[in-house]
């Protein structure tokens, strides 16, 4: 990614289930989350899956290791049903 960009996260997500994504990795200079938000399904279906959305901006040139957790928002030390990460570089 160049400095400026933006990238968006989107991973699969139910509300209706108690979990949530959420970032787990520490803030650094390279990169900020400028928005994030839960998108509902299209379908109507009782129990349909949506998507969470994050959009990030590269700030500063470097590296760094972007990491989401998919957590109980009720019990958030148990240990997460998913996880995602992925490496951003910012030339």
């Amino acid at each position: 990614m160049h400095r400026g960009a933006k990238i968006v996260v989107a991973l699969p997500a139910n509300a209706s289930t108690g979990y949530a994504w959420s970032i787990a990795s520490k803030p650094t200079a390279v990169l900020r989350r400028v928005s994030q938000r839960y998108v509902r399904p299209t379908s109507g279906l009782l129990g349909a899956s949506g998507q969470y959305r994050a959009t990030f901006v590269a700030r500063a040139k470097g590296t760094t290791v972007l990491r989401l957790r998919y957590v109980r928002r009720t019990q958030p030390a148990t240990p997460p049903a998913q996880r995602y990460s992925v490496t951003i570089v910012v030339r």
